[in-house]
């Protein structure tokens, strides 16, 4: 039950960071959102952060966690035998279709009737470029899944004639492109702790012989560190000076791509959830200034 009805945040986006199942400490983050009833006229998320704002803008409170409690240890959700028969660690079938059937339906018609944008972000395999996508410009299962398709263990997404895979892998918190389109303000919810910076790539021959046929699509890979090190400077900058607010782990997040131990998955929920729940007031400060 929500505490109030829903009010937007004039002129601020909300930036969603990826992360694979570190994602699910920003599900705790914006659960809280909805049960403060806030939410932002302007989303945009990348990976695991456009999943978690598809449910955010469906206002479906705790519909994540309840998915991954009901399906994380099923090997059709992801496995290596997915992998080996479909070429996909994730089922894409599972996820997009049997699972939100079963378990937590997906409000369709309440996520296109929201007033909020949902902007998608991807990588395009011809350029090594981000994409952006709005929530109403392709099939929902290919915009999200084109967002949070990782390489190597994920085959490229077609939306509108064109493939994509992770959008993390060309612009991995795109605090600039909210920027771009007009927001005077963001919240940017991110799952590294402060500080936190990639480290060169380790195997670019691997990239570049896994996607020599996409050259510029492995330049995006063995180079992203430098552009997710170069906004991360730039977030902690913005942060210092009061221009964006920034909510973020205070202890490294242990779930990622392989882990299926649902109490971490609960214990990190749960510590985004308290974390936003004592943040909220600073929160509120900044979004009414």
């Amino acid at each position: 039950m929500l505490s109030r009805d829903y009010r937007q945040a004039p002129d601020t986006a909300l930036v969603l960071e990826g992360g694979g199942l570190r994602g699910i400490w920003s599900a705790g983050v914006t659960d809280r959102f909805m049960d403060l009833g806030i939410t932002f006229p302007y989303i945009i998320g990348v990976s695991m952060g456009s999943v978690i704002g598809a449910s955010y803008v469906s206002r479906q409170r705790g519909r994540f966690i309840s998915f991954l409690q009901e399906n994380l240890r099923d090997p059709r959700y992801m496995s290596w035998r997915n992998f080996l028969l479909e070429g996909n660690y994730f089922g894409r079938r599972f996820a997009y279709d049997l699972a939100p059937r079963r378990c937590c339906p997906f409000d369709f018609k309440a996520y296109y009737a929201t007033p909020e944008r949902l902007i998608s972000t991807a990588t395009d395999l011809e350029t090594g470029k981000p994409a952006y996508f709005e929530k109403n410009e392709g099939q929902l299962s290919a915009i999200i899944g084109a967002s949070s398709a990782i390489p190597y263990v994920t085959k490229p997404i077609e939306v509108n004639g064109r493939y994509y895979l992770d959008g993390g892998m060309s612009d991995s918190v795109p605090i600039e492109k909210a920027l771009r389109d007009g927001n005077h303000k963001a919240v940017l919810v991110l799952t590294r702790p402060r500080g936190y910076r990639k480290e060169p790539y380790g195997h670019p021959n691997l990239a570049r012989l896994w996607y020599r046929k996409y050259p510029r699509l492995a330049e995006s890979i063995v180079n992203r560190h430098k552009g997710y090190n170069r906004t991360m400077d730039l977030i902690d900058v913005m942060e210092d000076r009061g221009e964006i607010f920034v909510i973020r782990p205070e202890r490294p997040i242990r779930s990622n791509m392989l882990n299926k131990d649902l109490a971490d998955v609960e214990d990190h929920y749960n510590d985004g959830y308290a974390f936003m729940k004592k943040t909220e007031d600073d929160l509120k400060h900044y979004i009414d200034r």
